[in-house]
């Protein structure tokens, strides 16, 4: 590695140290990356737990989470209650507010939707 080199304020603090750029990117290899790339390589790290940003604005929109995480896996309402054991109607109950989750239904949903179960708390 290069000497690095160390500005000063007049107090005598260290302000900005300054390094090569091949020691800055031997430290930072994605440094030099341009914005698609960048892009590309979130994308390709994607495990699926990141919850989109359109997503993420219809729950602080207070939409029902059940529904909000259904709609971005791609399910039906039939799909998910054949996953969670529940009929079609409860699901568009709990959709619509008119019944809530149980425990036990939490956990079965969050488990199908592939969440944490606190996610569904409305």
């Amino acid at each position: 590695m290069s000497k690095l080199q160390i500005i000063y304020q007049d107090n005598g603090k260290a302000a900005f140290v300054v390094l090569p750029v091949a020691d800055y990117l031997a430290r930072f290899p994605d440094a030099d990356l341009s914005d698609e790339q960048l892009f590309d390589l979130a994308k390709a790290q994607d495990d699926g737990s990141r919850v989109p940003h359109d997503v993420m604005k219809r729950l602080i929109d207070c939409e029902n989470p059940v529904r909000v995480y259904r709609e971005w896996r791609g399910f039906t309402q039939e799909e998910l209650a054949s996953k969670t054991g529940v009929s079609p109607g409860y699901v568009s109950q709990i959709e619509r507010g008119t019944r809530h989750l149980s425990r036990k239904a939490r956990n079965e949903f969050a488990a199908a939707l592939g969440v944490e179960a606190s996610d569904l708390d409305g």
